[in-house]
């Protein structure tokens, strides 16, 4: 089993040092806030965020019985934050996305605003397609990976398994704090397994200069 700080992560290979908070499955779920959102199609209900099979899992609920008539968006989500709010700051997390037999779902990991608001607003992301553009060979969507964030003073950076993806300017005086959101999203009504994606651990390390 992989661990924090380990082989393959950008905090071995950046020297972040060791987490100031590390979420495991035996922390529970007191820290995540998972949202509803009012959009969406799906049935409302507490089993979007669990922990089973020594993993946190993310699932991608069932459509409400009564989308097809609602006119509402096709679209379900799930959408969780964790509770370390900080201006500059580091997180990693150990991910595996089950795509099930939904060619659509789509499962990021970005900031958010402490302050909210809880959709996927067009801030730099993660997600699990470019996940499997960038792998280097013929790994299944489902293997497990190292995903993280970098807030720094003027940039965010995301880095899979310690490589650096993508560094796009920002001024975090301009949001506020932030905190690690993790979404799944899909437009497919039909699939008989939804999506879901696992976590082994996420670990939240001090922001340069903070």
């Amino acid at each position: 089993m992989s661990v924090p700080g380990g082989l393959g992560t950008a905090a071995s290979l950046l020297s972040w040092g060791s987490p100031q908070q590390l979420h495991r499955v035996e922390s529970g779920l007191d820290l995540w806030t998972t949202t509803v959102l009012d959009q969406d199609i799906a049935s409302p209900g507490p089993d979007r965020l669990t922990v089973d099979d020594q993993v946190t899992a993310l699932n991608l609920p069932e459509p409400r019985p009564d989308s097809a008539s609602s006119g509402l968006p096709r679209t379900r989500t799930a959408v969780t934050v964790w509770e370390p709010q900080t201006l500059l700051g580091r997180w990693e997390a150990r991910i595996r996305v089950l795509p099930g037999d939904d060619p659509d779902a789509v499962v990021g990991m970005d900031l958010a605003p402490a302050t909210g608001p809880t959709v996927q607003d067009p801030h730099p992301s993660l997600d699990s397609r470019t996940v499997t553009l960038t792998q280097e060979s013929d790994v299944p969507t489902a293997g497990w990976h190292h995903w993280a964030v970098e807030r720094t003073a003027s940039s965010t950076r995301f880095y899979l398994d310690g490589r650096l993806l993508t560094d796009t300017p920002s001024d975090p005086s301009e949001v506020g704090p932030v905190q690690l959101r993790w979404w799944i999203q899909s437009a497919d009504e039909t699939a008989r397994t939804p999506a879901r994606a696992e976590a082994e651990w996420v670990a939240f390390y001090a922001g340069e200069g903070s």
